[in-house]
């Protein structure tokens, strides 16, 4: 005969494993069958709800149809490559139920259409919208307005010409803003002060000429900074005093032809450095003052005739080096002496003829060095 203990054991059993099979119910329920949705869209559950990815989109009527027949909520909304649905208007999705809870918003390759006065969109909890390679112009204000959660945001590969610092005056949380491809030439002042807590900001492929402080004011959070391929021929020192926090900066194919003394010298937590495809021709002993955990130094491509005596003495924590495809004929010793972290050195289409015998010292013994590649 069962004894109480075993009796209740028995029964927290079979209740227990009446939950799970409630929960897994309820869960394969929240995505209708496949066959009564669109061919290009399919349904996922996910934790929070259920995931709708639609690609190559022909009809409009068949995508709200799609995110219709869901009957539980909607977390996340992919839709791409779908370039028949010309002039998607943003608010066609409100006439979806069950949004609420939408997290995460993909709309890529579709050409959206956005009105010149639109409604804010109105997802509470939002934290990640991506509305790239969509031929955007004009991204009125105060479409974001309401997406307090946003923490990444993706305007990328679009033809925006211009944002102002009201884009982003809501955007408290936000960490990751993608401008990377569009047509901006100009940044006015405090453009995104509204966003304290940005981490990440891409700005490469633009058409930006001219930096100024006022431009990054209100970035003390900025860890990583793009602004590759664009035209600028100068880096302001005072604007350097904004970046804090800056770890990673790139400044790939400019017009840059000369990097004056401490212009780098309040980035003392910036651990790479991208200046190659520039026109660098002059480079002072003081360029790099301050980047004592500098660990990765890109100077490629560049015209750089010779390296300053002095250059990479602040470099300690240097391991990799690419001086490769520049005029530069001589590599003195004396230059690595205190590289004692160096792992690689790209010296690639040089014109130096000559390594020193003590560069190989750096891999000696006595050398915090395990392997120093020479790529030559």
């Amino acid at each position: 005969m069962e004894n109480v203990a075993q009796l209740l054991t028995r029964n927290v059993r079979r209740y227990f494993l009446l939950i799970l099979f409630v929960v897994a119910e309820t869960a394969a329920d929240l995505c209708p069958p496949p066959a009564s949705l669109a061919p290009a869209c399919t349904c996922t559950t996910l934790a929070e709800g259920v995931g709708i990815n639609c690609r190559a989109v022909r009809d409009v009527g068949d995508l709200l149809g799609a995110f219709r027949l869901v009957t539980g909520p909607i977390s996340e909304i992919s839709i791409s490559d779908s370039p028949q649905l010309k002039n998607f208007a943003l608010e066609s999705l409100e006439e979806v139920p069950n949004l609420k809870d939408l997290q995460s918003l993909m709309m890529y390759r579709i050409v959206i259409n956005i009105p010149a006065a639109p409604k804010p969109l109105n997802y509470p909890k939002l934290r990640s919208l991506n509305i790239s390679k969509n031929g955007i112009r004009d991204f009125p204000q105060p479409l974001l307005s309401n997406l307090t959660e946003l923490t990444y945001l993706n305007l990328s590969h679009n033809a925006m010409t211009a944002i102002f610092p009201g884009h982003f005056d809501s955007l408290k949380k936000l960490e990751t803003l993608d401008l990377t491809n569009n047509k901006l030439n100009y940044l006015p002042p405090l453009t995104f002060q509204g966003a304290p807590k940005l981490r990440i900001l891409k700005l490469g492929r633009n058409a930006l000429r001219d930096l100024s402080s006022e431009m990054f004011r209100g970035t003390k959070a900025l860890e990583e900074l793009d602004l590759s391929q664009n035209v600028i021929r100068y880096i302001p020192r005072e604007m350097m005093n904004e970046f804090q926090n800056l770890k990673v900066l790139s400044l790939h194919r400019n017009w840059i032809i000369d990097v004056p003394g401490n212009t780098f010298q309040n980035l003392t937590l910036l651990e790479k450095l991208v200046l190659s495809g520039n026109g660098l021709k002059y480079l002072s002993a003081d360029s790099f003052k301050g980047l004592e955990v500098l660990t990765n130094l890109d100077l490629s491509n560049n015209g750089l005739e010779y390296i300053p005596e002095g250059l990479l003495e602040p470099l300690k924590e240097l391991e990799v080096l690419n001086i490769s495809f520049n005029r530069i004929k001589s590599m003195p010793a004396s230059l690595m002496k205190n590289l004692k972290s160096l792992r690689r050195l790209d010296i690639r289409r040089t014109l130096i003829t000559f390594v020193p015998g003590d560069i190989y010292g750096l891999v000696s013994p006595a050398s915090n060095v395990r392997v120093l590649q020479l790529l030559s």
